[in-house]
């Protein structure tokens, strides 16, 4: 998210009008979808004014105001000191507190799809183009609500390409809908009320799932609504037993608040995902975690594990219940995102560089796909490993050396720089003289004299090295672990890199935080049962060991080499690196 105050356009990525178009589809109004960071409203219809004249600013002022900035998709920002505001509040009003986002009892489910949420969404992403079929505009970002809702008589949606949220082109609100399948109701003077029994308190699972489908299956191969894929889900909704006829649909379907309570305080428990972007400090707050539902005498009537396994001493001190429960996974997952091309994400799922033989990544079979391991800390305080997907990502940065003005010191920093500035430099494809060296169909940055090439245009079109004093020192790409460097000029200059993980480098920092080219992504979900579990000695014990320490692990998806082949680390060295003693150590 853009600051609010910025000097110049290439420090603004997503502005809170951009932000809220793209981003608002899985976030439910109000905050920083309805009021800028002065506390008003972006644009007040009954004013006709936006946020920003009512403290008496004028449009030309705010060009660069990262509440009322360019929408950085064209990557052409609007001139300074044009006249008028960038972002179109007026167009598209604000996007308030929308409840049933959540609690809205009715769901339409595709398959796995909610209906719902993509019809909110399509009408969100419509932004300022949305028109009725008269060719008014639509205020988009107020009628998502009312568009998830269903209460619609016409909805069309422009072709968009696969795992792409869909944009809404022509919008016709009509309650007439909602009316006729009970959610609505007409009053004596005509006005229309939402009625009690449309709302839901706990949440259907299709409403979490909603959001949570495109980045869970994509981040995490995870799925939801089947009975063979999760021993969770099969309870919940009553399908262990013989008996179909107590079964819960799927639209009814409320497993997920089992584990995830939340009350009035819309707190919604948690644990302590790897990533960690949000509420950190309310970590296993009310949450259900495995151990609180399967001890001895839990109040859940869950199984209790008796095997001698399970008791062995240290175990239960160091492995969680998913190291055992999620032995791998059958769905693809996105494990490559390289940002370094042309300035549009390049992705690459799991079967690109894993196989159902975790020992063999280039085996043929791609059916199913092994996690990482990596050490977090329980609900009880204990250290444990859980299995996590590692997503690497590749990327350009601008580079700060701090202070003193030296490399490779405390106060380093390194900043990305946004796509739609990488975009306005490459025109949306390789610079001439970037290949595909891996023969995959797809260009990659990974030998020395491509990323000269890069770093040279870098240097010259988003300005030489340190001419204002808030310029970079330098410009960087972050792959497989280092930071490749260039010193000396573009024609003869040498590529260089050094180790993220080094001492030499354990200042440089991203933005205040650790650097890095892997995010580990918490697999926590589609836990199997006993007889379908990793529940032996030897996978972890035994060496080779196939199913556990010795497994491959994504380092760097295209080496230095003429063949830009991948490198790989075991689990055992991953959580070495990471600082995980393991048992005689």
């Amino acid at each position: 998210m853009a600051a609010k105050s910025n000097t110049e356009a290439t420090q603004i990525d997503k502005s809170s009008f951009f932000w809220v178009g793209a981003c608002g589809i899985c976030h439910p109004g109000g905050g920083a979808g309805e009021y800028d960071r002065y506390g008003k409203k972006y644009f007040d219809p009954r004013s006709d004014q936006f946020g920003f004249e009512a403290i008496g600013l004028a449009a030309t002022q705010v060009g660069l105001d990262g509440d009322y900035a360019f929408v950085p998709g064209s990557g052409v920002p609007r001139p300074a000191g044009h006249p008028t505001p960038p972002a179109e509040w007026n167009k598209t009003w604000t996007s308030e507190p929308d409840c049933m986002l959540c609690h809205a009892d009715q769901r339409v489910l595709n398959g796995e799809m909610n209906l719902n949420w993509v019809w909110r969404t399509a009408a969100m992403r419509g932004m300022a183009n949305l028109k009725d079929s008269a060719g008014n505009t639509v205020h988009s970002y107020m009628a998502a609500s009312t568009a998830g809702q269903g209460w619609f008589d016409t909805l069309e949606m422009a072709p968009s390409q696969p795992g792409v949220p869909p944009t809404a082109t022509k919008l016709d609100i009509s309650y007439r809908k909602g009316i006729a399948n009970g959610q609505l109701a007409l009053g004596v003077a005509g006005e229309v009320m939402l009625l009690g029994t449309a709302v839901v308190d706990r949440p259907r699972d299709a409403a979490c799932w909603g959001c949570h489908a495109t980045p869970d299956l994509k981040k995490r191969a995870r799925t939801w609504f089947d009975p063979d894929r999760d021993v969770h889900y099969r309870r919940f909704t009553l399908r262990h037993d013989a008996d179909p006829s107590n079964d819960i649909a799927p639209e009814r379907s409320q497993a997920c608040t089992v584990c995830h309570p939340a009350g009035y305080d819309h707190h919604i428990a948690k644990g302590d995902p790897f990533e960690d972007t949000v509420a950190s400090d309310r970590n296993y707050e009310d949450f259900v975690t495995c151990r609180d539902c399967h001890a001895p005498g839990n109040a859940y009537g869950a199984p209790v594990p008796t095997d001698q396994e399970f008791h062995r001493p240290g175990h239960l001190e160091r492995i969680s219940c998913q190291v055992c429960h999620i032995p791998s996974k059958d769905k693809a997952a996105q494990l490559v995102v390289d940002n370094a091309v042309s300035g549009v994400s390049t992705e690459y799922d799991t079967a690109a560089f894993l196989s159902a033989d975790p020992l063999d990544p280039a085996a043929a079979d791609k059916s199913r796909w092994y996690p990482s391991y990596h050490v977090k800390q329980d609900a009880d305080g204990h250290e444990r490993i859980f299995p996590a997907k590692l997503l690497n990502v590749v990327w350009w940065g601008a580079w700060y050396h701090g202070d003193d003005g030296l490399p490779n010191t405390a106060d380093d920093f390194v900043r990305p720089i946004a796509l739609w500035r990488i975009r306005a430099m490459t025109g949306g494809a390789p610079l001439s003289g970037a290949t595909d060296d891996n023969g995959d169909g797809r260009v990659e940055i990974n030998r020395p004299d491509e990323i000269r090439l890069y770093i040279a245009r870098l240097r010259g079109d988003l300005g030489t090295r340190r001419v204002h004093p808030g310029d970079p020192h330098d410009y960087v790409l972050v792959k497989g672990g280092k930071v490749w460097w260039l010193d000396g000029d573009g024609q003869t200059g040498t590529v260089n890199e050094f180790e993220l993980h080094a001492d030499a480098s354990a200042g440089v920092r991203w933005q205040g935080a650790k650097l890095e080219s892997a995010v580990p992504f918490s697999i926590d979900h589609n836990v199997l049962a006993k007889s379908t579990a990793f529940a032996d000695c030897a996978g972890c014990h035994v060496s080779p060991s196939p199913n556990l320490l010795d497994r491959k692990v994504l380092l760097d998806p295209f080496g230095p080499d003429d063949q830009a082949q991948p490198r790989y680390e075991t689990t055992r060295e991953v959580m070495a690196r990471e600082g995980f003693r393991f048992l005689g150590q």
